[in-house]
């Protein structure tokens, strides 16, 4: 049998963080709730879905999740949880729902610090064991209304460089390409994301549609870490569908 750690399908033991932008442009224009349907934001309704699809992973493998909000100041909303069982998910989810509020500007930096410092003081090491932080935001660091070209310039080197610090990839998703290109500066900050990704071995993403583009994301974060071949999620199809056979007369 498998030792602690090591799935009969070769799949790794997975601990992930989690990192989601709470700021107001995200409240405001980006990811709004939709008071009329109840949706809290669509990074709300993925983040819950991912628990889903890490729970559900029939390979033998023992992944766990956890969620870092971020806005002005940053806090640990769960910490690295067990998705094995539905009630396990289900905490993690209102966990994520208690933390669910508008937290102002971007501090990136107090974010991606929560995140490395969850993963060093509880996450699991081992041959068949990979951490990671999947870091979803707008996109700008900002902490107050007259940042100045040399604070930013500043926070940019230390994002960077705290990204080098670990060992583990981190996977960044700009939400979304046509919110981000708002912001002034947008290539530097896209420039920042992607090469935060490519200097950890993560990957880089712009979801354009949250609703659909977003779920596709995390399928192909999963594929990557599981060490499977990037593919896209299959276009859904129309129901009912008809589909003709014969059955032979002796079945």
């Amino acid at each position: 049998p498998p030792v602690s750690g090591q799935s009969a399908s070769g799949i790794p033991d997975l601990d992930i963080i989690l990192v989601i932008d709470e700021s107001g442009s995200m409240w405001q224009f980006n990811d709004p709730e939709n008071q009329t349907t109840g949706n809290p934001g669509w990074r709300i309704v993925m983040a819950d879905t991912f628990a889903d699809w890490l729970g559900v992973d029939q390979s033998g493998s023992h992944h766990r999740l956890g969620v870092v909000v971020f806005g002005t100041s940053a806090k640990l909303a769960k910490a690295l949880t067990d998705v094995q069982t539905p009630a396990d998910r289900d905490a993690l989810k209102q966990g994520v729902l208690d933390a669910h509020a508008n937290m102002g500007w971007t501090d990136i930096i107090a974010a991606l610090q929560i995140a490395q410092g969850e993963l060093d003081a509880h996450g699991r090491t081992g041959p068949n064991v990979k951490q990671a932080i999947v870091f979803l935001s707008d996109g700008v660091y900002e902490t107050h209304a007259s940042m100045t070209q040399a604070e930013v310039d500043e926070a940019n080197q230390k994002i960077a460089q705290l990204a080098r610090s670990k060992p583990y990839p981190i996977y960044t998703i700009a939400f979304t390409e046509e919110a981000s290109k708002q912001a002034p500066g947008y290539t530097i900050y896209k420039n920042l994301w992607d090469q935060v990704a490519q200097t950890t071995g993560g990957l880089y993403f712009e979801p354009l549609k949250p609703e659909s583009d977003l779920l596709d994301v995390y399928y192909q974060i999963m594929n990557h870490l599981f060490g499977l071949p990037p593919r896209n999620i299959p276009a859904p199809v129309n129901s009912p569908t008809t589909v003709d056979f014969v059955v032979p007369e002796d079945l």
